[in-house]
């Protein structure tokens, strides 16, 4: 009988860092948000709702921004999905 090994993709949900992200003279740095702000954020874009709530920020999908909740402040975001390697 043969065996099927399936192996999830691995989701990696980021945002723009650099001091001024709407700058596009500047180098784009990228950071990862934490595994349980991941968690959040891609089970409110599976449910397909229009943001998702993480600690001091809003993650607006249609316009693909975080947007603190104390200023507005807006950050790009980018979605990265990683295939495993066979």
């Amino acid at each position: 009988m043969a065996s099927v090994s399936l192996h999830a993709n691995r989701i990696e949900w980021m945002w723009k860092s650099n001091p001024d992200p709407w700058n596009s003279a500047q180098k784009e740095d990228w950071c990862s948000y934490s595994d349980v702000e991941t968690a959040i954020i891609e089970q409110a874009y599976q449910a397909k709702l229009s943001e998702a709530i993480i600690d001091d920020y809003h993650i607006n999908f249609k316009k693909s921004v975080q947007i603190s909740n104390s200023n507005s402040n807006n950050q790009i975001l980018k979605i990265i999905i990683i295939f495993p390697a066979n």
